[in-house]
């Protein structure tokens, strides 16, 4: 019996996958800020993390819900989509869902959002409209080439935005999707 093995120098275009299996809460302030996004794993989710400055956060202590580049890539696109539970949102509020990467170098645990890669659904949630559980929104950000350098920590942040009012608001949402690597 004859096996044969092709080994890959470099991992281009792949595309790792993410999603949260659990439930998530994230919750904006009365200001339409987000306060408490939370981070994707690879099947978990962390707890709700604070945004200092409005674009960096630090993981609590023995907490690490990133992954490690493994080569200098480019990421050329991000998918995603978001589920609910059944629910209602308020009249004349609009819910737009998204995930976002951010970086940090190694050997830290400082993150810095990367807004070019924020991936909104295409289609909110529109206040008034009574959607069934499980209804799927998706969005998908192509085109974007952000370098990340091997061995950067990268974390898949997980929230949503709204529109009109109520601008607080905490609502429950599943996230899955995928990252377009080339190198």
């Amino acid at each position: 019996m004859n096996l044969t093995f092709k080994v890959y120098r470099r991992l281009a275009d792949c595309v790792p996958m993410f999603s949260i299996c659990r439930t998530l809460f994230a919750q904006h302030s009365p200001e339409a800020v987000q306060s408490s996004p939370h981070l994707s794993g690879f099947g978990n989710f962390s707890p709700a993390i604070t945004i200092t400055g409005g674009t960096t956060f630090s993981f609590p202590s023995g907490e690490a819900f990133s992954f490690v580049m493994p080569f200098d890539a480019t990421i050329n696109g991000i998918y995603m989509s978001a589920t609910n539970l059944a629910f209602t949102p308020p009249s004349g509020q609009q819910i737009f869902p998204y995930v976002a990467l951010a970086t940090a170098p190694p050997g830290s645990n400082t993150f810095t959002l990367l807004p070019e890669t924020q991936t909104f659904v295409d289609t909110p949630y529109v206040g008034g409209t009574a959607y069934p559980a499980n209804t799927i929104l998706s969005g998908s950000l192509t085109g974007i080439a952000v370098p990340i350098a091997g061995g950067t920590r990268v974390a898949i942040v997980c929230g949503f935005e709204t529109t009109g009012s109520p601008l607080a608001a905490s609502y429950l949402f599943y996230y899955t999707g995928g990252i377009s690597l080339g190198s």
